[in-house]
């Protein structure tokens, strides 16, 4: 599913309601079946992981922690998939912090809060769906009224986009606003968030081109 004119915002919140049959024609249930992946396309990462999650131990339900310092690893998020009725489902990131919290049924309450698969994806672009079962138990699964909400999303680009960071606390981390989504200390699993690498700065570090504020981005894997 191609998430079209996605925008880069302070939270994204995905929702969708699974359906999940394991029991294949003898009756026995099978091990694994869903897993989805909402992705992020474009710059150094082509392709590369925003979340991952999957059912495909019995019916436990996992998610990917890909941020350092912790060993990078799949986590049992102490939900479970039941089966033979509608399920809704909410991942809701914080595009910051690179926390995700996850919904099972219960929307008030969740059951899970950890960093997302990886910390230098930007923008979900992608939401891939698969079913890797492997046997005739392993089943299927139905998918319905999905949903994707961005808090605070940059405005449309059809109009004249400016920013001139007057509206930041300088030296200050993270530095936070809805485009500056990601500072780490290198792309891939395991990485670590590192907020010092994108700041909005003051005078005292250098004199802006205009106003008080600009925007200053070390080495490192410093993302906007």
């Amino acid at each position: 599913i191609n998430l079209y004119q996605a925008r880069s915002g302070s939270r994204y919140q995905f929702d969708f309601w699974l359906y999940v049959h394991k029991a294949g024609t003898n009756g026995t249930a099978g091990v694994k079946q869903w897993y989805m992946e909402m992705q992020g396309m474009g710059g150094d990462n082509n392709g590369d992981d925003y979340i991952a999650y999957n059912s495909r131990s019995g019916d436990i339900i996992e998610c990917y922690n890909g941020v350092g310092p912790a060993t990078a690893a799949w986590i049992n998020i102490g939900a479970s998939t039941t089966e033979n009725t509608w399920q809704h489902h909410r991942l809701s990131v914080d595009s910051i912090s690179r926390i995700v919290t996850i919904y099972v049924g219960d929307m008030t309450t969740p059951v899970y809060s950890g960093h997302i698969a990886r910390p230098d994806v930007a923008v979900p672009t992608l939401w891939k769906l698969k079913n890797e079962g492997t046997t005739a138990n392993d089943g299927w699964y139905a998918i319905d009224d999905i949903s994707l909400t961005v808090d605070n999303a940059v405005s449309s680009l059809a109009t004249t986009f400016t920013e001139g960071f007057e509206n930041y606390t300088a030296d200050t981390n993270p530095a936070g606003g809805p485009w500056v989504t990601i500072a780490c200390d290198g792309t891939g699993s395991g990485k670590s968030l590192d907020y010092a690498k994108v700041q909005v700065v003051g005078t005292s570090t250098v004199a802006p081109h205009s106003g008080t504020n600009c925007l200053m981005l070390q080495i490192g894997r410093a993302h906007v």
